[in-house]
């Protein structure tokens, strides 16, 4: 019984650092899945401030992505990219953006899912 318990304190404890980066997912025929996955600040980390890791992380994923869509492959990305999911894990310590660019446009019912990036502080 002791063991049991100690086990399952060890693994709640444990942290697993995620891969971080932009991962591309072909979708259906042009169309594209990303996936941006950012880390917090490690000030934000090392005060282990849930609200400042979530802050830290959630930029740095905002910024990740502005990036991507800046480079030339994305054509009036303004119009053909939607992010339809913001999820974090470990607190706040990683931030996950997922959206997707479809160069022929999007549907309306990716449209009407759409969140507002620039609402993320």
């Amino acid at each position: 019984m002791f063991v049991i318990g100690l086990l399952a304190q060890c693994a709640t404890d444990r942290t697993i650092d995620m891969p971080t980066g932009v991962f591309r997912e072909k979708v259906s025929g042009d169309a594209v899945e990303l996936r941006i996955v950012a880390r917090a600040s490690q000030n934000a980390i090392a005060r282990q401030s849930p609200a400042m890791m979530r802050t830290t992380s959630c930029r740095a994923a905002r910024d990740m992505l502005h990036a991507e869509l800046q480079n030339g492959f994305y054509v009036q990305a303004s119009e053909n990219f939607a992010s339809t999911a913001i999820n974090l894990y470990q607190g706040g310590k990683f931030c996950e953006i997922v959206g997707q660019y479809n160069p022929a446009g999007l549907g309306p019912d990716l449209k009407s899912r759409a969140i507002n990036l620039d609402q993320i502080r």
